[in-house]
């Protein structure tokens, strides 16, 4: 794992270099420093808060200056009660964006409740359709959560295995990798940005936030790690500073 981050980071930095060097060399026309309050909830005993601070810049991309890219950095809190978390690790799942789940594998810890606090930096992109409306799409890339432990009911259905009690932590470090790769606890929006006036902007859309939780123990597999997914209407309101 250590060895997957080191490399994340690097590429991170990289990627960062050639983003500035990249807007160095390009026109660009508007620039913006921002605070976001996003509320995101399934209304069913669950939901999450989003607080982030944010830069973005207009870029010239294949001749359009609609397109805008970004960094920030991102609080969120979800909570949920009476939830399942599967098995988590891509490497005993099977599955990515391109293959199925291994159903034979999947595994459940159900937790009366719980609740992640994760601290992310973010990635944003977004494109201009009008003066007063924007697509955007963000998503946590590297960070670390916080949160209580939690006891649960650990269900086996992959070995028909009785029910047993375990005790399980917030997973304290989050990595975007892509699917059942990931690790921790991420947060990505998709939102159609509405620009009230020059400061105030609302973004109604959909929010798709995991939680990880690790067991005190090994469990079936050889595995520890288990995450929810959930995907939430979202509402944010943002203020240009």
């Amino acid at each position: 794992m250590i060895k997957k981050l080191l490399v994340f980071i690097l590429g991170l930095l990289i990627v960062q270099g050639a983003s500035a060097t990249y807007l160095k060399k390009t026109h660009t026309k508007e620039k913006s420093t921002s605070l976001d309050l996003a509320f995101a909830s399934s209304f069913q005993q669950a939901g999450a808060v989003a607080l982030s601070w944010q830069k973005l810049a207009q870029v010239q991309f294949i001749k359009s200056e609609h397109f805008f890219v970004g960094y920030g950095l991102r609080f969120t809190s979800n909570g949920a009660q009476n939830k399942a978390f599967v098995t988590a690790p891509g490497k005993v799942s099977e599955g990515n964006f391109f293959k199925k789940q291994n159903e034979d594998k999947l595994d459940t810890l159900f937790l009366t409740n719980s609740n992640t606090n994760s601290i992310n930096l973010a990635i944003y992109l977004g494109y201009q359709i009008s003066h007063k409306f924007m697509l955007e799409f963000n998503i946590d890339a590297v960070g670390f959560t916080f949160g209580g432990a939690q006891s649960g009911s650990f269900n086996a259905f992959s070995q028909g295995q009785p029910i047993t009690t375990e005790t399980a932590k917030v997973t304290p470090l989050n990595l975007l990798l892509t699917g059942d790769y990931d690790w921790g606890s991420l947060n990505s929006e998709f939102t159609l940005n509405y620009r009230l006036n020059n400061r105030w902007s609302l973004r109604p859309g959909v929010s798709f936030v995991f939680s990880e939780y690790t067991t005190d123990r090994k469990l079936t597999f050889n595995n520890d790690r288990f995450r929810n997914k959930a995907l939430y209407p979202v509402l944010g309101v943002r203020y240009q500073l």
